[in-house]
């Protein structure tokens, strides 16, 4: 629970920057979660639309107010009362022309071209005919006075009709983007509105103007009134509520900052009340105070348990200390000493020195011993070491053992029980219910100079394919880790591997993949019979080639070839040019084959053991 309390003030809280606080932690939230338990909690649950319009508060930055001025005075109703009037009223011609009066379009016309022939013309403008004497008294007659001066009242009341349309632009000087973010919704609406009653006003204007008009065209046929719906307070409404709407948004500005902390918390406190319905906050509290209780009651078993148990370990480590007794030690050394060794004569003791605690003595036939010889101290120290990894603080452990040279100037049988000794109490594996092996080690290090214990190891017991030979190798002031070769790991001595490279030309035919094998077959032939002729015979002779002639019973043919390739073969000096050209001598096979029949011959029972040094079972 605190793990989830603290990662959501960290992270979606404190790093949200739409709550601003950068402070925000574990604390807070847990006062914010008092406040809402506290509280009914649908208090602080917001629909979407409550949420974003918090938000985009947020996001608002102040605007400057609101001052321009919306005005409007209606004069409607007179307009319509005097256009009523003058489409309506009733005048007479002082003598009519009938015609004229049953024909209003040609009345017209006849009116409008009185200013284009009277005191101008004579004839006629249209037919060319020279105009009557008495037109003019009859045309005064019929348009007289009072019909042209309320054709002047009509014009007037049309002009005053075209000022009286309203252009929302001048009425409504101010735009959208004037208003705060979240008032501009309703200032469009409200534009519309406004836009829609407008264009009624302005339609019932043109009514007007349109039968003022058609009185004009027919000035002594009094008109029908249009039917009109006078719209003025619904604009006055919308325009209050624009009004309305302004103010609200000036006082928001003075406000703006104070609603934003309030957004804030309102936000902050959502987010935290999502945050308990989502985890289930109260029944884990429950459930939490329901473990307290039990933790109370298993706290006083627990002390109750602990005190036991460190009574129990105190038990134990004065068990530990006697383990650790080093007469015990004593004992085990010379258990190793007498049964792998039978060195009877040698023992160790433990004897206890006040300032020191325990020390060991060695005795010799029951007399201290002072003077150890070398063979003696590598025993004892390898017995002493042993008996060390049986101690108890080395048991159950994954141990790392490293044995530096134990055989160090034994005889051969005191090697062997060097190493019957490393396998009994280190090698030998631990058999698992299932029939599989474990080990007592996790890694082993053995170290020799000797080729005899070399042997052993190899024998030692060991996980399979888990092992691994090496050399140290001294080059002037350092030394370098190198893998061991062959000669050592397989045969122990370079004799064995010499004579199984000449075994393995003698089965072979000269290819790629065995290039290798015949390229040193030369100096490997030569380095066996140095070593072999030696052993059998022992004598220096000047003769260099006297020994060979003895081994092939003065065979002078072999002894020829046997002498060009292991020159031509190990050398480059005076025949440099052989090292510019492949190796491909179909002697080489032949002539391994031929060396081995001698030593076969020669004496069966070596060859025999020399095959099984390397592998080969003899044909018997």
């Amino acid at each position: 629970m605190e793990e989830q309390l603290r990662n959501k003030a960290n992270r979606d809280i404190k790093e949200n920057t739409l709550y601003g606080d950068v402070r925000y932690n574990i604390r807070k939230i847990k006062s914010d979660i008092d406040i809402v338990l506290k509280a009914n909690k649908s208090k602080y649950k917001l629909s979407e639309s409550e949420k974003e319009k918090k938000i985009q508060l947020l996001k608002e930055e102040a605007k400057e107010s609101i001052n321009e001025k919306i005005l409007f005075y209606s004069t409607f109703s007179n307009l319509y009362s005097a256009s009523k009037k003058l489409i309506t009223k009733e005048i007479k011609p002082s003598k009519i022309i009938q015609e004229l009066i049953d024909n209003p379009p040609l009345q017209e016309w006849v009116r409008t071209g009185i200013p284009y022939h009277k005191d101008k013309r004579e004839t006629c403008a249209f037919c060319g005919q020279k105009l009557p004497e008495d037109l003019w008294d009859k045309l005064d007659a019929h348009f007289n006075k009072e019909s042209e001066k309320l054709r002047d009242f009509l014009k007037e009341q049309i002009e005053e009709l075209e000022k009286a349309k309203i252009n929302i632009e001048q009425m409504l000087p101010i735009s959208r983007e004037q208003f705060y973010s979240f008032f501009q919704d309703s200032f469009d609406k409200l534009q519309k509105d406004l836009e829609k009653e407008i264009i009624e006003y302005n339609k019932n204007i043109d009514s007007l103007i349109n039968s003022l008009k058609k009185r004009e065209k027919d000035i002594f046929q009094p008109k029908d009134l249009p039917s009109t719906i006078d719209n003025t307070e619904n604009i006055k409404t919308i325009l209050n509520e624009i009004k309305k709407l302004i103010n609200q948004h000036n006082k928001k500005t003075s406000s703006l900052n104070d609603e934003q902390k309030i957004a804030k918390k309102d936000l902050r406190l959502y987010e935290v009340y999502q945050f308990l319905m989502n985890i289930d906050y109260e029944k884990k509290i429950e459930e939490i105070n329901t473990l307290k209780a039990e933790e109370q009651e298993l706290e006083a078993i627990y002390k109750s348990i602990n005190s036991e148990i460190e009574h129990i370990e105190k038990e134990i480590e004065d068990l530990k200390s006697q383990l650790k007794d080093e007469r015990r030690g004593a004992e085990k050394i010379n258990e190793y000493l007498n049964h792998f060794f039978g060195s009877g004569r040698i023992k160790c003791q433990a004897i206890e020195k006040e300032e020191i605690g325990f020390k060991f003595q060695i005795y010799r036939n029951s007399e201290i011993a002072y003077n150890l010889s070398e063979g003696e101290r590598s025993l004892i120290s390898l017995c002493y070491f042993i008996a060390k990894l049986e101690e108890v603080g080395s048991q159950g452990r994954n141990l790392i053992i490293w044995i530096d040279d134990p055989v160090s100037s034994l005889d051969n049988n005191h090697i062997f029980f060097a190493f019957s000794l490393i396998e009994e109490v280190i090698c030998r594996p631990i058999k698992n219910a299932d029939g599989s092996n474990s080990w007592k080690y996790e890694q082993l290090f053995i170290s020799t100079h000797n080729l005899e214990f070399l042997k052993y190891i190899k024998r030692l017991s060991q996980p399979k394919n888990d092992n691994q030979y090496f050399l140290l190798e001294r080059l002037n002031s350092r030394s370098r880790l190198k893998l061991m070769p062959d000669y050592l790991k397989k045969y122990i001595t370079e004799f064995n591997y010499l004579f199984h490279q000449i075994y393995l030309c003698s089965q072979s035919e000269d290819t790629d993949q065995n290039y290798e094998l015949f390229y040193n077959f030369g100096n490997n032939l030569r380095k066996f019979l140095e070593a072999y002729l030696f052993y059998r015979y022992p004598y220096h002779t000047n003769d260099k080639l006297e020994k060979l002639r003895k081994f092939f019973g003065y065979d002078t043919q072999s002894v020829d070839i046997t002498n060009r390739l292991t020159n031509e073969l190990s050398h480059l000096e005076e025949i440099f040019d052989r090292s510019l050209k492949p190796v491909e001598i179909p002697e080489i096979p032949k002539l391994a084959r031929y060396v081995l029949e001698k030593i076969k011959e020669k004496d069966l029972e070596q060859y025999n053991a020399l095959l099984k040094s390397i592998g080969v079972e003899p044909d018997i």
